[in-house]
């Protein structure tokens, strides 16, 4: 296999995190409440690998109630194949 392949191969975990957790983060803007959507933001910025974003998502279907929890579902079995 080439270097560029090698190169490619390694990189696409890292696409795949960076495509989820922006996911994840328009997704907290849009759909948390203000006093909320801040700390949600905020322990995203901490996340370094895609199970810590789960964690997290999972992690405010459960702490949220209505609308919010509903929606973290929809994301969740949106993006199930990335986590």
């Amino acid at each position: 296999m080439s270097s560029a392949a090698n190169t490619s191969k390694r990189l696409q975990p890292d696409v795949n995190y960076e495509t989820l957790k922006s996911s994840l983060a328009t997704f907290i803007e849009k759909n948390a409440p203000p006093e909320d959507a801040w700390g949600y933001l905020l322990d995203l910025e901490q996340c370094s690998e895609t199970s810590q974003l789960l964690a997290l998502a999972k992690n405010i279907q459960g702490s949220s109630s209505g609308s919010l929890s509903r929606s973290m579902e929809d994301f969740l079995s949106k993006h199930n194949r990335q986590f």
